[in-house]
């Protein structure tokens, strides 16, 4: 598949998990480095290029099943990086994180999706404040559980 487009690949590999009702997305913390050069609205907009290709992807290959909602959910804040480097690396990291939230809420309510903010029920406590322990994963299955059964009620 190397050098089919990106959203050919998006649809095939939905298609094989066909029929979905749900897709949930969260994606943004390491498109906060500040290497990057990423704006919390650049993030918005990389993600809303995915949210439409689950949602455009009606039919899959060649079935006819519906295209699935989509659950945009923001991630935690960033924490104060207690090492040098990653310090470095995410510089500025913690403000565009605290962001995502209100741009991902206005994403899903402009596009139809629903919306969760992670950051509402976990934060980023790990060992290096971006990625999440299992406590946090736990937790935030818990959470997004309740708001599966909301939206598929």
């Amino acid at each position: 598949m190397i050098g089919w487009p990106r959203r050919v690949i998006c649809r095939l590999l939905l298609a094989t998990h066909f029929p979905l009702d749900l897709v949930i997305i969260l994606l943004g913390t390491n498109d906060t480095k500040d290497y990057l050069h990423r704006t919390p609205r650049d993030i918005g907009v990389a993600l809303s290029v995915l949210a439409g290709q689950v949602q455009t992807s009606a039919g899959g290959v060649g079935t006819t099943y519906p295209a699935p909602q989509v659950l945009l959910v923001s991630p935690p804040p960033l924490g104060d990086h207690p090492d040098p480097w990653f310090a470095e690396i995410f510089a500025g990291g913690r403000a565009k994180s605290l962001e995502l939230p209100r741009i991902y809420a206005a994403l899903a309510a402009f596009g139809g999706s629903h919306f969760f903010d992670a950051g509402s029920v976990i934060s980023t406590d790990g060992v290096d404040r971006v990625h999440l322990t299992a406590g946090n994963n736990r937790d935030l299955g818990a959470a997004l559980a309740g708001r599966v059964r909301e939206i598929l009620a």
